[in-house]
């Protein structure tokens, strides 16, 4: 699972490059499966950026605490692709616990963006919010309602036959990285896709 929260930390009477509206949030998580119910998040990072995607503030990236239980549970596919990117073992060695991840994170929103006009971007935002909802609801409350999911553009473009202006990033299995890389295809659409 991944998203991405962001905005500058200056106040919204500052221009119009960090006016409330553009403020944009980037948010991403992995989570140890799909259903927030019984999934649990295992790293999440935090990024801010002003609405021009140009000034960017990272916050937090956190590796969770993975018990016994849910290391067993892990399917052998993704055992071996957390166990190559070295997720595994820091997830095994962490204390951090989901409670103390969503206070890092919501502080760092209250520090840099405002309350409830910041969207939630990234990609498969509404999974995304799921996972939030169930298991950081402090950060979800904080964010606007809105979603600014970045895979939609490339969805867009593959039906209206644009394909060759849009260029999806790689997918690392960090949430850091991949949170870099949303933000970097994000910015490459604007170019690229909308002419901006």
């Amino acid at each position: 699972m991944r998203a991405l929260c962001s905005a500058p930390p200056t106040s919204p009477s500052s221009g119009s490059s960090s006016s409330p509206q553009a403020f944009r949030g980037f948010h991403n998580t992995y989570a140890l499966g799909e259903d927030p119910a019984k999934d649990s998040i295992l790293e999440v990072a935090v990024l801010a950026t002003d609405g021009n995607l140009v000034r960017q503030i990272p916050g937090p990236t956190l590796v969770l605490g993975l018990s016994l239980d849910a290391e067993k549970a892990l399917s052998p596919e993704l055992s071996h692709r957390l166990s190559e990117n070295g997720l595994l073992d820091l997830a095994k060695k962490s204390q951090l616990t989901p409670t103390d991840a969503e206070k890092q994170v919501a502080e760092f929103l209250r520090q840099t963006v405002p309350e409830r006009t910041t969207p939630l971007a990234g990609y498969s935002c509404y999974h995304e919010r799921s996972f939030l909802l169930k298991r950081m609801p402090a950060v979800n409350e904080y964010l606007d309602y809105h979603n600014l999911d970045v895979s939609v553009i490339g969805m867009c473009c593959s039906r209206w036959g644009k394909t060759g202006a849009y260029t999806e990033g790689e997918t690392r299995l960090r949430a850091a990285e991949d949170l870099q890389g949303h933000v970097n295809e994000l910015a490459r659409a604007k170019k690229t896709v909308f002419g901006l």
